[in-house]
Order: C-alpha cells, then sequence, then structure tokens
C-alpha cells in the first residue's frame, strides 16, 4: 500500500509547493522584483521540495524493514547467538549483503574464520583498522568503535527472510577448533550443510563414520589416537579400530549424511599417540 502512495504523494508535495509560489501573498508588482530575486525565491522552493522527497524516502525505507545495526556485545571469534542474544547472526546478515566482504554468507549464528575475515573487511572499507590482530588493534574484532561505526552507517532489510543454512547442495567448513595437537585431542568443526546423523569426518585417509550434529553447523570428534576413532557424538556402533596417528598435518573433510562432500582445512598432529581414548 505505502509503494502505490509513494509517487503520487511526492507529485502531490511538488504540485502544492509550486502553486504555493504563484499564490504567494504581498508579492511586489511586476517590475518591483528582478529577474535574480525570482530565481532565488524559485531555488529556495525547490530546495524544500528536495528535503520533502527526502523525508518520504525515509519514510518508505523505515516501512520498508530498513533498521540500522544496533549491537550491544563485543563480538569475537567464537562468539555465537546464544550468548549474545542473536546478535552474530544480525551481524553476518548485515555482511552478508556486500558479497565482497562475506563472499560466503553464511548465517550459522557462530562467529568463525569466514566472519571474522569478513570483519576484518568491512573494519578496512571503513577505515577503522587495518592490520593488528583482535587483541592488539581489534581487527577482526566487533569492539566499541566498530559497532558505533556499524550503528551510525549500517542498515538493514529486515523484511528479507534470513537466507537459509545450509544452502542446498552445500557443505562447508569454515573452522577447525583447535587446528593442532596431540592424538586424542577433542576437536570442534564449525560450518554448515552437516545431517542431524550419518556424517563421516575425514582426517587424512581415515574415515570417522557416523558422526551426528545437533544443530547442522558443528561436528565433533577426537583424532585417532591409533586404538580407536571415534566421533564425540556417535551411535553404539560408531567407534572404529584406528590406525597409528602419526606427527603431521591431514586434511580434514566431511561427507554428510547426504553423500555431499566438503571443502577441505588443515589439521596438524603435533605428537604420537601415548595412551588409549576410553
Amino acid at each position: 500500500m505505502h509503494s502505490r502512495l509513494r509517487y503520487p504523494l511526492s507529485g502531490f508535495v511538488v504540485a502544492a509547493v509550486v502553486a504555493g509560489f504563484f499564490l504567494l501573498p504581498n508579492v511586489p508588482a511586476a517590475g518591483a522584483v528582478t529577474t535574480a530575486e525570482l530565481q532565488q525565491q524559485l531555488s529556495a522552493l525547490l530546495q524544500q521540495v528536495q528535503n520533502l522527497q527526502q523525508q518520504l524516502q525515509n519514510t518508505s525505507q523505515l516501512q520498508s524493514g530498513q533498521q540500522s545495526l544496533t549491537l550491544s556485545f563485543n563480538l569475537t571469534r567464537g562468539s555465537t547467538d546464544a550468548k549474545t542474544n542473536g546478535e552474530v547472526s544480525k551481524l553476518q546478515r548485515f555482511l552478508a549483503q556486500d558479497k565482497a566482504i562475506y563472499p560466503e554468507g553464511l548465517i550459522t549464528g557462530y562467529l568463525g574464520a569466514f566472519t571474522e575475515r569478513a570483519v576484518q573487511r568491512w573494519q578496512v572499507k571503513q577505515g577503522i583498522v587495518s592490520s593488528g590482530s583482535v587483541v592488539t588493534t581489534g581487527y577482526g574484532a566487533v569492539g566499541p568503535k566498530t559497532r558505533e561505526a556499524l550503528r551510525s552507517s549500517a542498515t538493514f532489510d529486515l523484511s528479507k527472510p534470513t537466507p537459509p543454512l545450509p544452502s542446498p547442495g552445500r557443505v562447508i567448513i569454515s573452522s577447525l577448533s583447535p587446528s593442532s595437537g596431540p592424538p586424542g585431542t577433542f576437536v570442534t568443526i564449525t560450518g554448515g550443510g552437516f545431517t542431524s546423523t550419518g556424517n563421516t569426518i575425514y582426517l587424512g585417509s581415515t574415515a570417522i563414520p557416523n558422526a551426528a550434529s545437533v544443530n547442522g553447523v558443528t561436528l565433533t570428534f577426537y583424532i585417532p589416537s591409533g586404538f580407536f576413532a571415534c566421533p564425540a557424538i556417535y551411535p553404539p556402533a560408531g567407534c572404529i579400530q584406528g590406525t597409528p596417528t602419526s606427527p603431521g598435518t591431514y586434511d580434514v573433510s566431511v561427507k554428510n549424511g547426504s553423500g555431499l562432500t566438503s571443502n577441505t582445512l588443515t589439521f596438524t598432529v603435533t605428537a604420537s599417540a601415548t595412551k588409549i581414548i576410553p
């Protein structure tokens, strides 16, 4: 309804202002007003028209769902919607509007490596910070200065639905936490497209089957000790006899229960197994 009224209303405002110009009271007789004065009055009226049109445009944006991005929490890698009242997803939705800033466009409610890099790109674009780290300069973190910049310059459309995660046909690993450690290390995979059951985690050539995901965006497993290879959440038959995991760097990937395979990230095994994983 508002979109149908917007342009007729703009035309009415313009017509009313212009008509008012010709009906101004106490206009001096012709010859008493110079051409320059008439042009000055007309310019002032046209400026009023432009101001009114801008007000109408702002009103239309608010009615269509445009909102400023106001965040209350400091957001860093590892922040989640559960701990920030949904603010991680809000941030991701805003960043995803610009593919150059956040090409992955994942709305996970978890601030992982992809979102952190997107924050860094946005900070560089806005001239906030361009180097350093989260600890030294706030590079990649949403702190007070970045929150204020987001509030004053960022808008996003709440009337648009949140993009689904995972998008059909995509399985993505965005981060491993930690990304190195000895056999027996408990590892969290963050990404998207994981099925509730039936995921297979690959560490190099070792397959760890029957891994479950409680939310579709995280999986957990233990680095095989050489005695057993187990997902951290698994059915009773989920453990398999493992093979010794030697120190080195291994590709990690996931095949979900639908048979779709993710990208790979690397995990570095730092030492040999010394004990059995119970």
